[in-house]
């Protein structure tokens, strides 16, 4: 067995194997493995904790674990055993399963035959030829980009109606506030005034701030005269 490949983490029990390795005897690891991507091995793999099994990692034999993650392309040709949870990410492929607890399967995977104890959870599409009856399946939609996507100028703009009451507070302080910072009395009561609109309606704050700002230049003006 080529253990040049492995490296041993002893605080976690964790076996980790480099990327393109590759394994032509059977292979019993008595803790979890993390396994580099494009890593091959001709023959069994068992292993006595977690299995993450790397992106474009193959397997042509069977495998066995606790728990299990396929990554990315990742293939077992023969039978997948795990004892609790699987997930498979996308376009994993194996030839069976046979689980003890929940399984995901994400999109563009492939399974030829699927025994599980728990709940399937199918996230997009992927292809099983044959589920064992009376199967728990649940069908997800694809996850949807553009829950991830930036907010436009509109959305982003500090006099939208969607900004927290603290963003529109600091707005105000920073146009009138430093426009004046003497006028501390002024100062307090345009904060307990911008408070009390915040929870009415927010867009007045900035027609408030701008003609308050007016009646303070006014002032100062009639001080300096007099």
């Amino acid at each position: 067995m080529n253990w040049r490949f492995i490296k041993y983490h002893t605080q976690s029990n964790t076996y980790v194997i480099e990327n393109r390795a590759y394994f032509d005897e059977a292979l019993v690891l008595d803790g979890n493995v993390i396994v580099g991507s494009e890593v091959t091995f001709w023959k069994d793999l068992k292993v006595e904790g977690k299995l993450e099994l790397g992106k474009g990692a193959t397997v042509r034999g069977n495998v066995k674990a606790n728990s299990a993650l396929l990554c990315c392309r990742a293939r077992i040709f023969g039978k997948l055993v795990v004892s609790s949870e699987l997930s498979l990410l996308d376009y994993a492929k194996v030839g069976a399963i046979y689980c003890q607890g929940d399984v995901q399967v994400r999109p563009g995977c492939f399974i030829g035959f699927i025994k599980i104890e728990g709940t399937l959870e199918l996230i997009g599409k992927a292809k099983i030829r044959d589920v064992e009856p009376m199967t728990k399946v649940i069908v997800r939609a694809e996850e949807s980009s553009e829950a991830f996507s930036t907010p436009t100028s509109s959305e982003a703009s500090p006099t939208s109606s969607n900004l927290s009451s603290n963003t529109i507070s600091e707005t105000v302080s920073k146009s009138v506030f430093e426009v004046v910072p003497k006028e501390k009395e002024v100062a307090k009561r345009l904060e307990s005034i911008s408070d009390e609109i915040l929870e009415k309606d927010p867009l007045k704050i900035s027609r408030i701030a701008s003609e308050t700002e007016l009646k303070i230049e006014k002032s100062i003006e009639r001080q300096e005269i007099n």
